[in-house]
């Protein structure tokens, strides 16, 4: 479930409450949702601030191996994002820099390409956010054979630092939690998560739910 601004579409939240596709959906007039899923399960839950930490956010792998995800810059452009532990900064692609029009810095950063290290011109890409960990105001260097065909931008060891990122194949999930000497990545100020508070078990997948005003 994700948790949209309605006027900029900016990310507010994602909760993950089941584990199979949701076939049923009700609102209650309090504001409660309950949803009906394959996974054989009916939940009642609402809408609370989201106060862990930890996020869990989809992830595709790529033909080159790496795990593809979506990160926001200034919490409503999504960017197709992989992480480098080899790359000591942030770098974005010559197409993502026109798209999104993110204005030069006057710093250079360092990345390593084939070649060995170069100092490579660089642009603000605003804040960034995994899900609802924010890293704070960062840069990238423009590189387009530092970020594998199918990416936007790889976070490099700036933003590895300050969070661990831990893939779960099951899920088909990245999950990302602060360093205990993370100086900038934070919880985002008024994010929301569902919080289950009823769960009745199904004698098989739910297909649809209605419910009774009474």
């Amino acid at each position: 479930v994700l948790f949209l601004e309605p006027a900029t579409f900016a990310l507010l939240g994602q909760t993950r409450i089941h584990d199979g596709e949701v076939h049923g959906l009700a609102f209650l007039h309090d504001g409660r949702l309950v949803s009906t899923s394959f996974d054989g399960t009916l939940k009642v839950s609402k809408l609370v601030p989201a106060t862990d930490p930890t996020v869990h956010v989809a992830a595709t792998a790529l033909k080159s191996g790496e795990r593809v995800f979506l990160a926001h810059l200034d919490g409503k452009h999504a960017v197709a994002t992989v992480r480098d532990t080899r790359q000591p900064n942030n770098a974005v692609t010559t197409a993502a820099v026109k798209r999104l029009g993110f204005a030069p810095s006057s710093t250079p950063l360092e990345v390593v390409t084939a070649e060995g290290p170069k100092q490579l011109s660089a642009v603000a890409i605003g804040d960034v956010r995994v899900s609802t960990l924010d890293f704070g105001a960062m840069t990238a260097a423009v590189c387009d054979e530092c970020v594998p065909a199918g990416a936007e931008m790889v976070l490099g060891k700036t933003a590895l630092d300050e969070a661990t990122f831990t893939d779960d194949i099951a899920r088909d999930e990245v999950v990302v939690k602060p360093t205990d000497a993370a100086v900038h990545a934070t919880p985002m100020a008024g994010a929301i998560a569902l919080s289950v508070e009823q769960t009745i078990t199904l004698p098989g997948p739910g297909t649809d739910v209605d419910i009774d005003v009474a």
